[in-house]
């Protein structure tokens, strides 16, 4: 598949275009000042910048994941000992695992503060019909995915 682009100016703050598709927005990177990065987690997790936690099955993403949650809402500390976590709110998106019977009690295994804590199993499209089990947020009926099956799914895809 090929896209087509147009090189426009970036756009203001404030801007009243309206896009007619596609657009790539590029800057010289001698008009960008350099500014230091804002750690999260120092040397490991930046604050407003893409994380991931890749790895072969079994190694710990997850309870990594858990730790770092339960670190954020405490203010308690980093894993390995490396400081003190500020106090915050965490959003965890997980569309496999379930919140009841595994990231809640990995959760409160961990110590978090789940007032503080968000969960978002999926994100609704009012464009595409829903799941007939499973409703408008499963990630896993056949038309939210491409077709392909995914691993875990509780939705009847003959009536989908």
């Amino acid at each position: 598949m090929t896209a087509k682009f147009k090189m426009v100016d970036l756009p203001s703050e404030q801007s009243d275009q309206t896009a007619s598709g596609p657009e790539l927005i590029a800057r010289c990177a001698a008009d960008v000042k350099p500014e230091p990065v804002e750690w999260l987690w120092p040397g490991r997790v930046a604050l407003g910048k893409l994380t991931l936690i890749a790895g072969e099955a079994g190694l710990g993403k997850s309870q990594l994941s858990v730790a770092m949650v339960a670190a954020v809402t405490t203010g308690g500390p980093w894993p390995c000992g490396e400081g003190q976590a500020p106090i915050g709110s965490a959003i965890v998106l997980s569309a496999e695992d379930g919140a009841a019977d595994t990231i809640v009690p990995r959760l409160i295994a961990a110590n978090a503060n789940r007032e503080r804590v968000y969960l978002v199993p999926a994100v609704r499209s009012e464009a595409r019909q829903p799941c007939q089990r499973c409703g408008p947020w499963c990630l896993g009926a056949p038309e939210r995915n491409g077709g392909a099956s995914p691993r875990r799914h509780r939705g009847n895809y003959a009536s989908a």
